[in-house]
């Protein structure tokens, strides 16, 4: 058997790709969201900062950024223009407001706090909001892992989501403005394609593992020792500019599952919690937010192993419940270990164990008895 790290799409839904219809976002525009479509939430990222910058008319931007993040975040943005500070984050992934504060200077330029949401759980959007209001500062919330905005969730400049990582989608990233702010947010104005080579590419993978889940065939078993060894989250769709268009089948496969939003967030808190009574009388390893709040829809369950994710994570993967790990970290947060010990810490130890829909019961009962396994085995 093998237990898939992201969501598998329905068959379905897969033919269905080839019945063009709009781009689906409705579901995201409520209370009079803008919302702009891009291929993922670092493209989503990079326009709004264009619009920001291009309102004032500045030469140089100052991001503050968190150091636990990834680096394909800021692989879009202009290099030459772009000043990255990475703040410390706590024990708990909220941002260090003390180290933030005393080393905060003024900047002839255009300030953007990001603030990022970690695991689809409400970070300290209440305190960034007060600080970049005090400061000045442009706040941007990283909801990557947030299948959609809620209390706690949505209250800076913009939020941008990425909807093809919960939904189980080739690409999607959403640009989100809220009411009253009056920042243009750019439009993709190049013509889609039909159907994009990573789209298609994406269809066959996922219709070759729906047929081989439905066969139960382990088809984790083909995958080579080295990927199942070292497996980081998903990779978004190739982009080499913010500005390239959603293909016209992705468009409509996000039609289609964005009808089904609120059923994946019942199923994703279902497995959550079903995960928790297995995880919580573990020597070896705790969650880092045992209690899910009543508006959460969990990306994944990060799970905190103390001696290091790393050998649970391999033993994992080679059983068939492909777990992932975070991907990586800036250059410049590995190359100064000690001015980021908790970021380093969290990135050796937190294990992305699937929530996701895709999930039944049995399957989640499969990884809360190995999990349990490996508490004998590691005792």
């Amino acid at each position: 058997m093998t237990i898939p790290s992201a969501p598998l799409p329905t068959i379905s839904r897969l033919f269905g790709a080839f019945i063009v219809k709009g781009p689906g976002t409705d579901v995201w525009s409520g209370a009079n969201w803008d919302v702009r479509l891009y291929r993922r939430g670092a493209a989503a990222f990079a326009a709004g900062l264009e619009v920001a910058g291009g309102r004032i008319g500045v030469q140089r931007v100052r991001l503050w950024v968190p150091d636990y993040v990834c680096e394909d975040l800021l692989e879009l943005l202009p290099g030459d223009l772009t000043e990255s500070c990475f703040y410390p984050v706590s024990q708990d992934l909220s941002p260090d407001w003390s180290w933030i504060k005393a080393h905060h200077e003024p900047f002839d330029g255009l300030e953007v706090f990001v603030l990022v949401h970690y695991f689809g759980f409400p970070n300290t959007a209440g305190k960034a909001s007060a600080f970049c209001r005090e400061r000045g500062l442009v706040l941007f919330e990283d909801g990557a892992h947030v299948i959609r905005v809620h209390q706690g969730i949505g209250e800076g400049d913009m939020t941008f989501l990425s909807p093809w990582k919960l939904l189980g989608l080739p690409m999607g990233g959403l640009l989100l403005t809220p009411p009253k702010r009056e920042l243009p947010v750019p439009e993709v104005t190049r013509v889609p394609q039909l159907l994009s080579f990573t789209t298609a590419h994406w269809l066959l993978v996922r219709m070759a593992q729906q047929f081989c889940r439905m066969l139960h065939i382990p088809w984790h078993a083909f995958l080579g020792s080295q990927t199942l060894r070292a497996r980081g989250e998903i990779r978004g769709p190739a982009t080499a500019c913010w500005s390239d268009p959603v293909d016209r089948a992705s468009q409509h496969i996000l039609n289609t599952a964005s009808r089904d939003l609120e059923n994946v967030i019942r199923l994703r808190r279902r497995n959550y919690e079903s995960l928790m009574s297995f995880v919580s009388e573990l020597s070896f390893a705790r969650p880092l937010f045992p209690t899910l709040g009543e508006e959460i829809c969990p990306y994944a369950f990060p799970l905190l192993v103390d001696a290091g994710c790393g050998p649970v994570a391999e033993s994992m993967n080679q059983h068939g419940i492909l777990t992932s790990r975070w991907p990586d970290l800036p250059t410049a947060v590995v190359e100064a270990p000690t001015e980021h010990p908790v970021a380093i810490s969290l990135y050796n130890k937190l294990l992305l164990i699937p929530v996701h829909q895709s999930l039944r019961d049995k399957e989640m009962e499969a990884i809360g008895r190995f999990l349990q396994s490996l508490e004998r085995t590691l005792a």
